[in-house]
Order: structure tokens, then C-alpha cells, then sequence
């Protein structure tokens, strides 16, 4: 709910307290991370406690039962532990997941981390589920008994129900008595709506709350010892009114959900941090196999700077290699010169970029990376001002085979590489998105609007295709995840995908409508495209960032 956020505001000076917590018991972090994935590291002498203890009829009912016949299950989720973890039945169905996340924080939370729960956090100790037959509610209660390694009674209401006065009193307090001996255990009573028969002499119905209370209820929550901070009247008042019709254990609920809010970020600090200590431990195994290719050159490399040339030379012949091979596609006519001219275009920038992990990690690093790019302006500068002769590279990056055309839209391209290459490197998505919108953006545009879009042209902008411009977002967004969850396994970017996607499908999207424009006679989309990419590249992951 959104009143949760503005209570989150009165338990967030608590955080602080927290992250000291956590700070000084490492084991606790340890157990966050366990329980935020829904593992349980219970060593087999604890499970093992757990699984002696068995419950009889007779011993859960204290005495022999004459007039009811108590029919309580005890199952030993100790002893079973082992063997469910093997057949993997503790992963919980896709569609439980959020009702399994909510069950962990509110029954193992609280039995590995205690100190954090109290007052208002105090553990939750009555739950009920409720729903169709069959969607799995008894499920998910033997598999978080099974996580937690405790017993779990289940008890048939039938067996329970007595025509006898006290006897089904005496029943379920023997339930209760044996679950006490055997705490901590799990009471689980199934079909409990059946325990409700028609037999109440009198009906009292207990109003809701109404504005007076609930703000009462408000102001005394906020005034409880573990909260620093407060809420003005004006903000309690806004409180009471946005919850009419709740009731006060509904009250409750809210106010204990935004005192879990600081909780629940610092657990997602600590598994940040988890995960940023793994990559980092990773990252060396990691790279060795991306340079598995190159294993055999640069075991005989010492240095960082042999390293560099060898990677530099590498990414040289492979860009030398792409153009020569389209060349012989087109030779054989497989290909015609269009396709051919795109599909380098396409890759010759992300195959690039692919290459960057086999350079070195000094500074100077990504300078030998612009070599690569440096050479290839050079070449085109030589060959569209007539100084040398290159038919093939003519033939391959130009529509209609005259020289100059490689000083508009090859050469920008290559200066746009040049640039995400000495300013991005490998330590930012922005480069990685610049890249991919211009090479496998706008190459996979034209390639799919010549295919597919002669009958579905925009109406603002004839020389373009709703084909193409579908190809330009998917192409785009493609390459750029792609290359961003490339270089994340590899150690180099931190980030989380399902944010990450989005924010990169809002920059292709912008991207694709700037392309779509008709732009081309004043500036070349090798600008364009790139330039915008690399405007909300910066706004939504740089700037927006640090001033959050």
C-alpha cells in the first residue's frame, strides 16, 4: 500500500541500528542470505533433536481419549530433510514463490536473527491460509517445516469435533501441550473452517475502527520505544483516512509491514554485498575461460603491455577476417552487396567489444583498445580522399561503390566506436548501449525493411518501415542486454537485469523513434542514433543514480 511508505519514513532510523547488528554477527548475514533463498543450512545433530521426537495419539492427548478418537500427525521433518533436499522437493512451485518468501520471513527470520525481532517486529505466531482446494496451501506448510527442521502436528478437525462436553477442549489442548514440549514446532490444522459449527447462543458483531481510532492507533504505534522518529498530526490524519475500512488487525498489519521495510533493505544490502564478493572471487576463473581462445598466446605473455599489443592484434585480424568473409559470401553471390555491407556493419562493433576482456586490467589498457578503431579511420580517410586504392573496402561499406561515400556514415562509425571505447570502456553500460542501438540497432533496420517493409511504410517518413523500426528496438535491446549480462558474469558491471532491462527498452525506444525520422539528408543516423542513446544513457544511469 502506499501509506506503507510514508510509515517505512518512522522505522528507518532503526536501519542504522540494524547494519550494526549485522555487522558484528556475521552468522547473521550468513543466515539472511540463507533465508532470503529459501535454504536451510541445519547441521544433521540439530535435525537430528528434532527427529527423535515423535507424537502418539496417547502421548498428545495426555490420557487415553474414550469418547473422540484424536487423530494428530507428527511428521518428522527432521528426519526427512536430507532425503526431501535430494529429490528436490523443497523448491517451491514458481507460482508459490512470493507466498514461500513471505513464509520464510515470518517463521525462519525470526528463529535465526530473534534480537531483531521484538515490539512491533515481535514474531508472527499465527497464520491462516486460505483458498481453493488444491492450490497447494498444505504444501507449503510442510515445506517450510521442512526448511525450518521442526516438527509439524497436523491435526484432522473431524477428529477433533466431539458430541461429548470438553472432550474436544481436551483434545486440542493436548495438541497445544504436546506442540509446547516440542517447541518449537508447527500447529497446522486443516479445513479449520469446519471447527465453526452453528452452536453460539448470542452474535456480537465488532465494529471497524472508526477516523479517532484508527489515528489513536497510529499515534500509539509511532510512540512505541524502538521507533526514534515520529509523524506529525497532519501526516497521522492522512493516515487514518487513507485506511477506511480496515480493521485493527489490519492496522497492524500495515504498521508491521513498514517496520519490516528497513529490514528488508538491509537485507538486500548484505546479499548486494554477497554477490559483489563472489563475483570478485569468480572473476579470475571467469576470465580465464572468455581467453580460453587465446590461452595458448598469452600464456607465453609476462607483462600487461605484450598482453595489450597481442589483444590489439587480435581484434585487428578478427575485423580484417569479418569483412573477408562477407566479401566471399558476396563473391559467391550467397549474399548481395546490401546484406553484405549491413551485416558487417552489424557486427563488426559488437565482435569488437567482445574483445575487450582480453586486454589487460592497467589504465592504459583501453588505448591499445583504440587502436583498432584509430587504424580503421585512417584507412577510410586514405581510401575516400583517393590516397590509396581499396575496392574491396569500398565494395563492402559503400552503396554505390564511390570512395567518398566512406566519409559519411563508415567513418562516423568508427569514430563512434573510437569514442565508447577511450571514454566507457568496460566500466559502463552506457558504451555497451551506444554501440549496440547503432551496430545491431540501426544494421538489423535496414536489412528487415528492405526484406519486409515495402507494403507497411510510416506515414511520417516514406524511406522507413514499421518492419524496420521493429527490427531497430528488437535488434538494439538484443545486442545491449546481451552485452551487458556478458560483461556482468565477467566482473566488469553491477547491476540488476529485470531494471536494467527496462531502462535499456526506454533508450532503444527513443533511439528507434529518432531513427524513424527523416533525418537522413541533414545528419547521418550513425550520429543521431548514437547521440541519443548516449544523452539517456548518461540521464538514466548516471545522473539519476547518484542523485537518488
Amino acid at each position: 500500500m502506499e501509506l506503507c511508505s510514508e510509515l517505512q519514513l518512522v522505522f528507518e532510523s532503526a536501519v542504522a541500528g540494524l547494519e550494526a547488528e549485522a555487522t558484528e554477527c556475521t552468522a547473521a548475514a550468513a543466515a539472511i542470505q540463507r533465508l532470503t533463498t529459501g535454504s536451510s543450512d541445519t547441521g544433521s545433530g540439530s535435525l537430528m533433536d528434532l527427529g527423535t521426537q515423535h507424537c502418539s495419539e496417547q502421548h498428545c492427548a495426555g490420557e487415553e481419549p474414550t469418547n473422540s478418537q484424536l487423530e494428530l500427525e507428527s511428521r518428522d521433518t527432521g528426519a526427512g530433510l536430507q532425503e526431501l533436499r535430494r529429490q528436490g522437493q523443497l523448491t517451491m512451485p514458481k507460482d508459490l514463490q512470493d507466498i514461500a518468501k513471505e513464509l520464510r520471513e515470518a517463521v525462519l527470520l525470526p528463529m535465526h536473527l530473534p534480537h531483531l525481532f521484538t515490539g512491533i517486529r515481535r514474531p508472527q505466531c499465527n497464520l491462516m491460509f486460505h483458498g481453493l482446494p488444491g492450490t497447494g496451501k498444505t504444501m507449503l506448510v510442510e515445506k517450510i517445516a521442512a526448511e525450518a527442521a521442526i516438527p509439524l502436528l497436523v491435526i484432522s478437525p473431524s477428529a477433533i469435533l466431539s458430541k461429548w462436553s470438553g472432550d474436544s477442549e481436551k483434545s486440542l489442548r493436548a495438541v497445544f501441550e504436546a506442540a509446547a514440549q516440542m517447541a518449537p514446532a508447527i500447529v497446522f490444522i486443516d479445513e479449520i473452517d469446519s471447527l465453526a459449527p452453528a452452536r453460539f447462543d448470542r452474535k456480537i458483531k465488532v465494529p471497524i475502527p472508526d477516523l479517532a481510532a484508527r489515528q489513536a492507533f497510529f499515534m500509539s504505534t509511532v510512540q512505541q520505544p524502538e521507533i526514534s522518529s515520529s509523524l506529525s498530526n497532519d501526516e497521522l490524519s492522512s493516515l487514518a483516512h487513507q485506511t477506511e475500512g480496515c480493521t485493527g488487525s489490519d492496522l497492524s498489519v500495515i504498521c508491521r509491514d513498514a517496520a519490516m521495510a528497513p529490514l528488508r533493505q538491509l537485507m538486500r544490502e548484505v546479499q548486494l554485498q554477497q554477490r559483489r564478493a563472489k563475483r570478485r572471487d569468480s572473476r579470475p576463473k571467469v576470465e580465464a575461460a572468455a581467453t580460453a581462445s587465446f590461452e595458448g598466446v598469452l600464456s607465453l605473455v609476462q607483462t600487461p603491455l605484450v598482453r595489450d599489443i597481442a589483444a590489439a592484434a587480435f581484434a585487428v585480424l578478427g575485423a580484417k577476417l569479418l569483412v573477408r568473409f562477407f566479401y566471399m559470401l558476396e563473391a559467391k553471390n550467397l549474399i548481395d552487396q546490401n546484406v553484405s555491407r549491413k551485416l558487417v556493419h552489424t557486427l563488426a562493433g559488437p565482435l569488437f567489444v567482445v574483445t575487450w576482456p582480453l586486454f589487460s586490467a592497467d589504465p592504459y589498457a583501453r588505448c591499445f583498445a583504440a587502436i583498432v578503431p584509430i587504424l580503421n579511420i585512417g584507412r577510410l580517410l586514405a581510401v575516400g580522399y583517393g590516397l590509396r586504392e581499396d575496392k574491396r573496402a569500398v565494395k563492402a561499406m559503400s552503396r554505390t561503390g564511390d570512395p567518398t561515400e566512406l566519409l559519411r556514415g563508415p567513418l562516423y562509425y568508427t569514430i563512434v566506436l573510437l569514442a565508447a571505447t577511450v571514454v566507457y570502456w568496460r566500466d559502463s553500460s552506457v558504451g555497451l548501449i551506444v554501440l549496440s542501438l547503432m551496430c545491431g540497432g540501426d544494421g538489423l533496420a535496414d536489412i528487415v525493411g528492405r526484406r519486409w517493409g515495402g507494403t507497411n511504410r510510416l506515414p511520417w517518413n516514406p524511406a522507413k518501415s514499421w518492419a524496420g523500426s521493429t527490427a531497430m528496438f528488437c535488434g538494439g535491446l538484443g545486442f545491449a542486454l546481451a552485452l551487458i549480462s556478458y560483461f556482468c558474469q565477467l566482473g566488469y558491471l553491477e547491476c540488476e537485469m529485470p531494471s536494467m532491462a527496462l531502462t535499456v527498452a526506454a533508450i532503444a525506444l527513443a533511439a528507434t523513434v529518432i531513427e524513424s525520422l527523416p533525418l537522413d539528408s541533414m545528419v547521418d543516423d550513425n550520429l543521431t542514433v548514437p547521440g541519443v542513446a548516449a544523452f539517456l544513457g548518461i540521464m538514466m544511469l548516471q545522473v539519476a543514480v547518484e542523485f537518488l
